[in-house]
């Protein structure tokens, strides 16, 4: 999570939009995204650039999810990602499930459990496990709420 998102470690939330964090282009000017560039990562039905809406919502808490291709490693740049895109939590492959989804007309949700700051690298601090586990235990419980009801 970035520290400006008012998280907790071991919080569990779903993603309301996927944003393609750092897909487009660095310019003397700052980061340019695909809107600012011109090319759409979905064009039809109506074009979507670097955010992803997403429409299903196992957890009640939601938030801007960001997905990287490289690992913020910083705390430096985690605040630069934060500011610009206004998402909570970082992750490595949620639009990429996302963007598929879109393509193929497929109602999408994505669970996260936090388990760490995005910051200096401190692997020490990191509670993976912990996070699967909570986020597990949240979608299973929304899954039996659905089969049950």
């Amino acid at each position: 999570m970035y520290s400006s998102a008012g998280l907790r470690i071991g919080d569990v939330l779903s993603a309301e939009v996927e944003i393609y964090g750092d897909l487009g282009a660095q310019s003397p000017a700052g980061f340019l995204d695909m809107k600012a560039l011109g090319f759409p990562v979905i064009a039809t039905p109506s074009p979507l650039f670097n955010e992803l809406p997403l429409q299903v919502f196992p957890t009640a808490e939601r938030a801007r999810f960001v997905t990287v291709s490289t690992c913020t490693g910083t705390d430096a740049v985690a605040q630069e990602i934060a500011s610009r895109t206004n998402g909570a939590v970082e992750n490595m492959e949620g639009a990429a499930v996302t963007h598929v989804a879109h393509l193929f007309g497929i109602a999408v949700g994505e669970v996260r459990g936090v388990s760490n700051l995005v910051t200096n690298r401190d692997v020490k601090s990191w509670r993976l496990k912990e996070a699967a586990a909570a986020a597990q235990e949240a979608l299973v419980s929304w899954l039996d709420r659905k089969l049950n009801n």
